[in-house]
């Protein structure tokens, strides 16, 4: 949700946002990419630290208390995975998370409902591209 939330909180009002998933194997790839402002890559490692944000061009106007990638990270991590970004300034972000594919193929995932009012969601677009065939 942290990523999805930052991809919204970065981009413009016009900006796109894609989610997509991908069964790689013995792996479950998600992906979530904006066309934002992007991270300068002298920041793209430190990002993930606790309480470490963008300069203060990225800051100033974008509030948080910089521990989001943070935890998301040691979820991740926490659950055998790893994650990293792909960013140009001005250019967008992609978040990539990769974690363990460990759902028998007679199992299923259920997902949960979030309140989403305060959001314009018309611009988010969620590919299930070949999880679900």
């Amino acid at each position: 949700m942290n990523l999805l939330s930052n991809a919204v909180k970065f981009s413009k009002d016009d900006g796109t946002i894609m989610v997509s998933i991908h069964d790689l194997g013995n792996k479950v790839q998600i992906s979530v990419k904006d066309n934002g402002i992007g991270i300068p890559e002298e920041l793209q490692e430190k990002i993930f630290d606790r309480f470490v944000q963008g300069e203060d061009l990225f800051t100033r106007s974008h509030e948080g208390s910089g521990i989001g990638l943070s935890l998301v990270k040691s979820i991740v991590e926490n659950h055998s995975g790893k994650i990293y970004v792909k960013s140009i300034v001005n250019g967008g972000s992609e978040f990539i998370v990769e974690l363990p594919n460990i759902l028998s193929k007679n199992q299923f995932c259920s997902t949960n409902l979030y309140h989403a009012d305060k959001y314009n969601l018309e611009r988010i677009k969620i590919e299930f591209s070949d999880i679900y065939k």
